[in-house]
């Protein structure tokens, strides 16, 4: 029986640039949650007030991603959410969206919170340095998304968004 190496040291760091693992093995997976209420305030597709990032480092150049996202969603105002996937790594969206994001939600004027969840598997053109970010844009058909808090500024009500990164080998 031969032998295979999995990863190799050098001064004290581990190296799998090398590696081979099998392919649809998950790798390793990261979380940014955020639980401040940001906003976004404009009817084209964009950054929230505050960026609403997640970053995976030492990453295969041959790994896909699997993208999750958890929203907890509310406005002001009736308005109709829609949310993408940007890759600011590759100043590109991510795959499977169409023209109005990858996924929304109707929202109330009466400040009701949505939960919006989606995923997609994603393969990036390159990474950076073997890392890649990800940050969520949003638009509304009308202005004053917020994440994370009823619409009208309520002290109750509040939640938690997050998005998720699982490295998957190729």
């Amino acid at each position: 029986m031969g032998t295979a190496t999995l990863a190799t040291e050098n001064a004290g760091s581990i190296d799998i640039s090398y590696s081979a693992f099998p392919a649809g093995m998950m790798l390793q997976i990261v979380e940014s949650a955020v639980t401040a209420n940001i906003t976004r305030n404009y009817n084209t597709m964009g950054a929230f007030s505050i960026p609403f990032t997640a970053t995976i480092s030492n990453c295969l150049s041959t790994s896909k991603i699997l993208v999750s996202c958890n929203l907890c969603v509310s406005s002001s105002s009736d308005t109709i959410a829609m949310f993408a996937l940007y890759d600011t790594t590759n100043s590109q969206y991510v795959t499977n969206n169409n023209s109005d994001g990858h996924c929304g939600t109707s929202v109330d004027a009466s400040g009701r919170v949505r939960n919006v969840s989606f995923q997609t598997l994603y393969t990036p053109p390159a990474f950076n340095s073997q890392s890649l970010t990800i940050e969520l844009y949003a638009k509304g058909s009308s202005p004053a998304l917020q994440l994370n808090q009823r619409g009208g500024n309520d002290a109750y009500g509040r939640g938690t968004s997050n998005i998720i990164l699982q490295e998957i080998a190729g």
